[in-house]
């Protein structure tokens, strides 16, 4: 395994499946859409890691959380599994770890946090909100979704027991007026609800 390869694999599962949020169901426990993660990692004292730091931090901290790794032909590319979850860990950049994989987001996640929460050395990386911010002016509003799961907030038990057609809402918006529709929605937001006239 080398870097075309894993690009490969990743470009020909990116064709394969074409999952959109109603369709999650569709997919075997284990598969889901690519998703793509970056991790920062660091020395004790803050300082940056070398590759050969990267990789031995890597290797102590997959042991703990009961990763399988797996060296490439890349040595700063690992393959790492842990029962049907699966991963890509690049190491290019030893501060900045991309992380790929195409597991079941509830699974891989739980991974990912007990790494994170487990390992000081490392957390998810956040750009600072003046960056997003930029980033959002320089381009144009393409839709905008929400998701609203109740079923979050209850008990396990009643969770499952529950029964109303509005406890899970996912809706996604797009087209020529998103834009104006998005600006609305920002409105009641920041404002509170308003009485609807019309």
């Amino acid at each position: 395994m080398d870097r075309r390869q894993m690009a490969e694999i990743l470009e020909e599962h990116l064709r394969s499946v074409n999952v959109y949020f109603d369709r999650e169901k569709e997919f075997p426990k284990g598969r889901g859409p690519l998703k793509t993660y970056v991790l920062e990692a660091h020395k004790p004292d803050g300082d940056s890691l070398d590759r050969r730091g990267a990789a031995e931090l890597l290797g102590e901290a997959s042991q703990g959380v009961g990763l399988q790794l797996q060296p490439t032909n890349d040595k700063a590319l690992f393959q790492a599994t842990k029962g049907q979850i699966g991963f890509f860990f690049d190491l290019l950049d030893p501060r900045f770890w991309v992380v790929h994989t195409m597991s079941n987001i509830d699974e891989c996640e739980g991974v990912l946090d007990k790494l994170t929460d487990a390992y000081p050395h490392f957390d998810y990386a956040w750009p600072p909100s003046e960056l997003m911010r930029s980033i959002q002016k320089t381009g144009r509003s393409a839709g905008f979704a929400v998701d609203f799961d109740e079923t979050t907030f209850l008990p396990a038990a009643e969770s499952q027991l529950i029964d109303e057609p509005n406890a899970i809402i996912k809706f996604r918006f797009g087209g020529h007026s998103r834009g104006d529709l998005a600006h609305g929605a920002r409105e009641v937001c920041t404002r509170g609800p308003r009485p609807f006239h019309g």
